[in-house]
């Protein structure tokens, strides 16, 4: 299973259907219903197959062409039915219905669908969520829906993604970059916690792709890890005026991947209120707790081991050094002979 967490440019409204009503949500297979114990989901019932169409669940949402988004949603037949198919996926809510989808195979086991999907249809025509459902017979119960940015990757731990790992400090034992686990095996980078060592402990790592906080402060990584924790991470060499700027990241354990989001907009360990350029440089401590403002005195020290992957946010522009507006001086002249030239227009250069 991977989740997504503290996600709160979910574009979806009532993507969970606990209000108890369809809306936003529209077409003929808009039909909240109550499984029990306030439970609300979807429910559609298909008694003859025919275009996929002729069954549909929609919603609009504003999407961006270019960008890449992650949809995801929980899915489910009944148990008389067992299995059968639908169209998901997201696409143009009038002509010409450009669409990107997907046809997931529904079990009677709820099952959770996840997909990242790039636009490359433009913007012209308005973009909806799609659940068609006409093209086989029996229930479909959909629950759980969201749509959000899928951020470009500023470091990641493969041998051709960008980044890299930096030195530890605090007497952390150095990070590890090695295969995953679970529904991630790509490489990631391995943190364990040394609970003899400082509480502010961690690891540098370089941006080579810069992100760019100076419109959205909010970043996102993919955490494992077995238990409930919390920790810091830093943005460095900022180009404005908050040079360094930090924020809580948490992970409620269960061992499976989750994508954790985090936002610079607070004054955390002395640094800066808010970011506001571009970083090149990240932070990763091993500790923090839930509402402090610093690590003295309560952030304790535990054991831990965690997995981090795929640190995305907005690419920024790298800083260019500006052209010198003054020109080099120019050099006193003296006899050729007294002169050992390195570089010069004015001497002839010596060549060791």
């Amino acid at each position: 299973m991977f989740c997504s967490l503290g996600f709160s440019q979910n574009l979806v409204s009532n993507g969970n259907f606990q209000s108890g009503a369809a809306s936003p949500w529209y077409g003929n297979a808009a039909n909240v219903v109550d499984l029990g114990g306030g439970s609300y989901v979807n429910q559609a019932n298909v008694g003859a197959a025919g275009n996929p169409w002729d069954v549909n669940l929609s919603q609009d949402v504003l999407l961006e062409d270019g960008k890449t988004y992650r949809f995801t949603f929980d899915a489910f037949t009944d148990a008389i039915t067992g299995s059968r198919t639908i169209i998901a996926g997201l696409g143009q809510n009038n002509a010409p219905y450009s669409a990107l989808t997907y046809t997931p195979t529904l079990t009677s086991s709820p099952q959770t669908f996840s997909y990242d999907i790039t636009i490359n249809y433009g913007n012209t025509v308005a973009d909806r969520v799609i659940f068609d459902m006409g093209a086989a017979v029996g229930y479909v119960f959909i629950d759980n829906v969201s749509v959000v940015e899928v951020l470009p990757l500023v470091l990641g731990f493969e041998p051709a993604e960008s980044g890299s790992v930096g030195a530890e400090f605090g007497g952390m034992a150095p990070p590890v970059v090695e295969d995953g686990t679970g529904t991630n095996t790509t490489k990631v980078l391995k943190i364990v916690g040394n609970p003899s060592t400082d509480v502010w402990q961690g690891v540098n790592l370089t941006l080579t792709t810069p992100v760019d906080l100076s419109t959205s402060q909010t970043m996102t990584m993919d955490v494992f890890s077995a238990d409930p924790i919390t920790f810091l991470v830093k943005v460095t060499g900022g180009s404005g005026a908050a040079t360094v700027v930090a924020a809580a990241a948490s992970h409620p354990g269960g061992s499976v991947w989750q994508t954790v989001s985090f936002t610079f907009n607070t004054s955390l360990d002395g640094q800066a209120a808010l970011a506001d350029g571009t970083y090149t440089g990240f932070v990763i401590h091993t500790y923090w707790a839930d509402g402090e403002t610093s690590f003295f005195p309560n952030v304790t020290k535990p054991a831990r081991t965690f997995y981090v992957d795929n640190i995305r946010g907005k690419h920024g522009t790298p800083p260019v050094d500006p052209a010198p507006t003054v020109a080099a001086p120019t050099p006193p002249a003296r006899p050729v002979g007294d002169v050992v030239s390195i570089y010069s227009d004015a001497y002839t250069p010596y060549y060791f």
